[in-house]
């Protein structure tokens, strides 16, 4: 292999160095989208979560539990068609309660799976079991 030549980061492959650009360590920006995307995207989205989880509260708001695997972000009173995501894309859904966290804690809470899915399917038996939401919820 000659001085010039160099192997990409990504895919391994030998390519010759722009003259303009004679550190680069990717053979295309192909290859440098795709480590971005495998690499940093979800651990920016993971450390967002962690923000949003904490400015939540950081446990569930029903049962009190505080393990991260299980807990998800809830809408309050189940109105997602006012909020624009539809789509239930977090990392949207995690930029805008970053940017409004006193809005973001009026319109959404954390809950575990089991009480969000108790909520969601059984809402008398959730009112029951935790009635002081049923305040928050409008019921």
């Amino acid at each position: 292999m000659n001085g010039n030549h160099k192997v990409c980061i990504e895919c391994g492959c030998d390519f010759v160095p722009s003259k303009f650009t004679p550190y680069q360590q990717y053979c295309s920006k192909g290859c440098k989208n795709r480590r971005y995307k495998r690499i940093k995207v979800p651990q920016l989205t993971e450390k967002r979560k962690q923000l949003v989880f904490d400015l939540l509260g950081g446990c569930c708001v029903a049962c009190g539990t505080s393990d991260r695997l299980v807990l998800t972000v809830d809408h309050v009173n189940d109105d997602p068609e006012n909020d624009g995501f539809q789509r239930r894309d977090k990392r949207a859904l995690y930029r805008f309660i970053l940017k409004n966290p006193e809005e973001g804690k009026k319109r959404y809470q954390l809950l575990c799976w089991n009480c969000n899915s108790l909520k969601q399917f059984h809402r008398a038996d959730f009112l029951k079991r935790f009635p002081w939401l049923s305040r928050v919820l409008g019921s």
